[in-house]
């Protein structure tokens, strides 16, 4: 394996210095973050921040085939080594395994090209090498005393697996986690690879802005995100106002037009009257022109019915040539679906390869387990070995502890431990004796206290008969749940301890003293809570589980883990009386004092008993105060119970987390938890108790002086067992000691003989052959694999190939689809046309002959025959206009004011009109609704800049005030300045006030030489590389005391510095770093000698490549 590894050092030498390093490096074999040297000691007393880099484990990565980086440091990580080591590959890993893209350190754009060796590398087996991973561990990154653990693997399909303290996760679980922990490896404030290095320099004024504020955090970003859009939408609502209003002045123009059409409508209602009678003059004229118009229509009707027939024709003839198109496109869709099953019957071989029973997943477990097999065969061997060795302590001990338990037993008897105990155990005796006498002589006086004690009792039960609540509670349960009464009956004799066991009924363990209480948990704790049980371990839970299975008992079994606590945040019940608050549920409870956390705890499980409120009715008219209250305090999920209503509270997920409050009307009470007594019956057994007690108490003090004397003898026996105990003790101490020497040297002996036994070597051969076994098992699947692969890969080439075929006759079949509607299009045209043609036909011959009736009607002496005998007709008649067109034209001077056309026109402009004035009003309303919701929106906007501008300065300020102060290090003048969006002329004059929160600008302002002018970093290319790499570097330190990400990296930024600007720039970053700064680490090939490190900075040099010195190699000594 190629290794990363460090010490800690004040001062790193360079080549042909013989100064003496400070602190030398590990010897083979020690690892340096468990070494004793005092430079070590002292920086692991160094705090981490939150999410700091803690460990990196890289396996098969870019040019590693394993590194391992731990407890770098929390301060300055120099990680050094030449070009062509892998100190970019460690900077891709740190990217990779926070969630970043590779595309971010321009070293590719897929996670395949991650894996060592681009998959043509091999391992110490000879396989191919086709995925790695990468493991980052972050300091306390799942809380405090907890660091989070993240992993990726990967491999050269591309494909990515996420984990999270070894949980799986996906990659946007693990950005959203790294998020919080104030990491973004694509910001490079941050984050800043080696190729990336020469892009900020010259990154746009915007972007350098947005990054700096993204990378401060303090939600400034997003703040500057929504002033931009905000801003935007307010452009779209002043120019959808615009159009509104434009809307509405062309409408009230219109509707000034219209009103000339209104007065147009009343001179026409005048003119009527003569334009029916000029009509009635035409009548006559205009039969006998529809008269001819009849034989016209009557022609043309037959010439477009010859034309329907012909183009029906030629519609049959069109769909006799689409059936074998049809029948040749169905045959290519079914040779295709063929080719499909074929496909995939494929693709399920290859899945059932790589299943997990037998198939490619198996041997990869197998592989794993015999390697794990391996590893327990020394770690048992080593055990047996430990046992050994304690066995033989342990003997040396008990020898020990036997000889001077011996010596203390004589020293405090004064003799043997034997003739102690039988002077003990007479004196016991004779005690005995004088004990019994004094016991006889009140025997007697006793016989007379039991009957009154007997009076007693039965008075204490009458009254214990009243108060116990206990027996009550058995009745309800026994009624209401009658399973979990006989469930109860069968523990206590199944021999179920209450105590250690279980916990049930519920409502055996808890009263409710106080009545408006009682009436309240009606509403929160239901019959079937009341009568559930929790188990407090797992064997008592299998069997009551067991027990109700088996009898078919109908209980809820819960097992009980945990302790009660109400929230933290919870107002209490005094803070609140003033709205009509009673007490919160689980206070109004009285539970025995042992059992309370158990009954409260089981309850918060079961029904969260902490969030129901117990109030009056007064609490109902004070119902928002108290919610809104509550809200305040964090609690949002609060039942508040009342005489009258149930409210429960919640705080939506949506939008501004809004308070949503419902009520129900309660259930009806029916006294479950309800404890009242009788109080006349109760004062008479009370009275009968008392009297029992005096009885008894008199009879007591006549017996006080016999009980003196049994006393007496007592104490006397009592001391004598006591020294009698003493005596057993030393012996059985003695024995004890004595048997636990016997039994180790029989430990011992079993011990070696089990040391002796243990074949190591066999039992390493037996996993060896098992873990090759598994690996000619994965080869023989993967070359499976790739036969299946091949074989799916023609089978795709067929699908294709009828497809292509299939596509192209329905192509052509679609083309003549297409002229056969063409046709059909012409035949529905010409249909049309028959059908208005016969329509007309009848028209026009009915229009005939309703013009003659009409002319008939209104003027019969005009009929032509009438005309010829009726010589006053016929001057009549040529008195009128003699042709149709000349009636027309006296008709069309009447028809400028009063035609049938325009009358109807005028009649809709009344209707327009009417409309037209709503749609007006309806206008004018969104124009207000517009204006007073851009007002608002703009004032939101002004409230949000009041908040976001001022916090921008001082971030700013900051920043400038830093990098002034770094800048002077270099004898030259360095600002940060913020420009506004505001529009403005080449001379820098403001041509509008509207600012466009878009165009907010950060210029990194340099001044490098004293003949020079302040200028803009990059501005005309006028700065060097080496002069733009300072002015970079020395803006990110200006932000390591303010940003909150708990690391920064930074690649090779010193290569196109000279030595002074190096030396300076490293200086302040040391100053950066101390004094609670953040983690950083520094990339670089080299850097200069008789550099000032401090006692915070870590270095690290990368042993690795083909030309590197391996660790085992180097000898820091020799350059010393």
């Amino acid at each position: 394996h190629d290794h990363v590894w460090k010490w800690f050092s004040k001062q790193l030498f360079a080549h042909g210095s013989m100064k003496r390093a400070r602190a030398t490096p590990p010897q083979q074999g020690v690892d340096p973050a468990n070494g004793e040297d005092e430079l070590a000691s002292q920086r692991k007393k160094k705090a981490y921040h939150k999410g700091a880099i803690y460990r990196m484990e890289f396996c098969n990565f870019m040019s590693y085939r394993h590194m391992e980086m731990i407890d770098p440091g929390s301060k300055l990580n120099c990680i050094i080594g030449p070009n062509g080591s892998g100190k970019s590959s460690i900077v891709c890993g740190m990217c990779i395994g926070l969630g970043g893209s590779l595309s971010v350190t321009e070293r590719g754009d897929k996670i395949s090209a991650c894996v060592h060796g681009n998959g043509s590398a091999r391992d110490e087996n000879g396989s191919l090498i086709t995925s790695g991973s990468v493991e980052i561990e972050l300091w306390e990154g799942s809380g405090p005393g907890k660091n989070l653990t993240v992993r990726v693997d990967f491999n050269m399909e591309n494909k990515e697996h996420w984990r999270m303290n070894g949980a799986s996760s996906s990659k946007k679980a693990v950005k959203e986690t790294l998020k919080g922990l104030r990491i973004a490896v694509d910001n490079p404030l941050q984050f800043l690879p080696q190729d990336k290095v020469g892009q900020f320099s010259t990154l746009a004024p915007e972007k350098l802005l947005e990054y700096t504020e993204e990378a401060i955090g303090e939600g400034l970003i997003d703040q500057h995100r929504e002033l931009i859009q905000k801003q935007g939408e307010l452009k779209k609502m002043r120019h959808a106002l615009a159009t509104e209003e434009k809307t509405l002045a062309d409408l009230e123009a219109e509707n000034e037009g219209l009103q000339k059409d209104v007065d147009r409508w009343n001179r026409y209602q005048r003119g009527l009257a003569r334009m029916e009678l000029l009509g009635a003059k035409k009548l006559w004229l205009a039969h006998e022109t529809a008269a001819a118009e009849l034989e016209e229509v009557h022609a043309d009707y037959r010439k477009k019915k010859d034309e329907l027939a012909a183009k029906n024709r030629e519609k049959a003839e069109r769909e006799q040539k689409l059936r074998p198109l049809k029948e040749t496109l169905q045959r290519c869709k079914d040779t295709k679906a063929k080719a499909d099953i074929k496909y995939n019957r494929l693709d399920a071989e290859k899945t059932a390869l790589g299943g997990d029973e037998g198939g490619i997943d198996q041997a990869e477990s197998d592989i794993q387990k015999a390697r794990l097999a391996l590893l327990r065969v020394d770690q048992d061997y080593r055990k047996r070995l430990d046992n050994l060795e304690t066995l033989k302590a342990n003997l040396a001990d008990a020898q020990s502890s036997l000889s001077e338990s011996e010596r203390a037993a004589e020293t405090q008897l004064g003799t043997s431990p034997t003739e102690a105990l039988a002077v003990a155990q007479q004196d016991v005796e004779s005690a005995r004796l004088a004990l019994n006498a004094a016991g006889n002589d009140c025997d007697d006086h006793d016989s007379a206290a039991r009957q009154l004690e007997r009076e007693l009792c039965n008075a204490e039960q009458g009254v214990r008969a009243l108060g116990d609540v206990s027996r009550r509670k058995q009745q309800l349960i026994a009624r209401d749940a009658p399973d979990s009464a006989r469930l109860a009956h069968w523990a206590h004799g199944a021999g179920l301890d209450p105590k250690n066991d279980f916990l049930g009924p519920i409502l055996m363990h808890f009263d409710i003293p106080n009545a408006l209480h009682a009436q309240l948990a009606e509403q929160a704790i239901t019959k079937k809570n009341a009568s559930s049980f929790f188990a407090r371990n797992n064997q008592a839970r299998d069997k009551l589980n067991q027990h109700c299975k088996e009898h078919n008992l109908r209980v809820n079994i819960y097992k009980f883990d945990g302790r009660f606590a109400p929230p933290p945040n919870r107002p209490s019940a005094a803070e609140l009386s003033h709205l009509g608050v009673e007490a919160w549920l689980d206070e109004a409870l009285t539970v025995a004092d042992d059992a309370r956390n158990q009954v409260l705890g089981s309850l918060s499980q079961l029904m969260r008993i902490e969030s129901f409120l117990l109030c009056n009715n007064k609490a109902v008219a004070n119902i928002e105060e108290l919610q809104q209250l509550l809200a305040r305090k964090g609690c949002t999920t609060v039942k508040i119970l009342t005489p009258a209503l149930t409210f429960s509270t919640s705080q939506s997920r949506y939008g501004n987390k809004a308070l949503i409050s419902t009520s129900s009307v309660p259930r009806r009470a029916e006294g479950t938890f309800s404890n009242s007594v009788d109080p006349a019956l109760q004062q008479q057994r009370e009275a009968a108790l008392t009297h029992a007690k005096e009885q008894l108490s008199a009879h007591q003090e006549t017996s006080a002086e016999l009980r003196r004397a049994v006393e007496t003898k007592k104490s006397a026996h009592a001391a004598a067992t006591e020294r009698l105990k003493a005596v057993q003790s030393h012996i059985t101490r003695l024995k004890h000691l004595q048997n636990r020497k016997d039994q180790l040297q029989l430990k011992i002996s079993a011990a070696e003989k089990e040391v002796g036994a243990f074949d190591s070597d066999a039992k390493k051969e037996e996993h060896r052959a098992r873990l090759r076994e598994a690996h000619n098992r994965l080869c023989e699947f993967q070359k499976q694999l790739s036969a299946i692969i091949k074989k799916q890969a023609a089978a795709v080439a067929e699908v294709c190939g009828h497809a292509l075929e299939a596509e192209a006759v329905e192509t052509i079949l679609i083309e003549a689809k297409h002229e056969l509607q063409d046709v059909e299009a012409v035949i529905r045209q010409l249909q049309t046309s028959e059908k208005d043609a016969q329509g007309n036909l009848q028209v026009v011959k009915q229009r005939c002959l309703k013009l003659k009736a009409e002319a008939e009607a209104k003027a019969p002496q005009l009929s032509s025959e009438r005309r010829a005998g009726d010589e006053k007709a016929a001057k009549e008649w040529s008195s009128m206009p003699s042709s149709l067109d000349e009636i027309d034209d006296e008709i069309e001077m009447l028809e400028a004011e009063t035609s049938a056309d325009r009358a109807g026109a005028d009649a809709n402009s009344l209707k327009h009109f009417k409309e037209k004035m709503k749609q007006l009003e309806e206008v004018r309303e969104r124009v207000a609704e517009s204006t007073s919701s851009l007002e608002a929106e703009s004032s939101a906007v002004r409230s949000l800049e009041n908040n976001w501008k001022p916090r921008l300065l001082e971030m700013v300020e900051t920043v400038n005030a830093n990098f002034s102060k770094y800048f002077q290090r270099f004898k030259c003048v360095g600002e940060v300045a913020l420009s506004d969006g505001k529009r403005r002329n080449a001379d820098g004059n403001v041509l509008s006030d509207e600012d466009d929160y878009s165009q907010y600008k950060i210029h990194i302002m340099v001044k490098w030489r004293a003949n020079e002018q302040l200028h803009v970093l990059g501005e005309a290319g006028r700065d060097s590389g080496g002069e733009r790499s300072v002015a970079t570097m020395i803006y990110l330190i200006a932000l390591q005391i303010i940003n909150p990400a708990p690391f920064r990296v930074v690649d090779e930024i010193n290569q196109a510095m000279d030595s002074t600007n190096e030396r300076n720039v490293f200086a302040c970053i040391m100053e950066a770093c101390k004094d609670g700064g953040k983690q950083y680490f520094l990339l670089t090939p080299k850097l200069l000698p008789d550099l000032d490190y401090g006692t915070d900075t870590t270095i690290q040099l990368v042993c690795n490549g083909p030309y590197m010195l391996q660790r085992k190699d180097m000898d820091l000594a020799a350059f010393c």
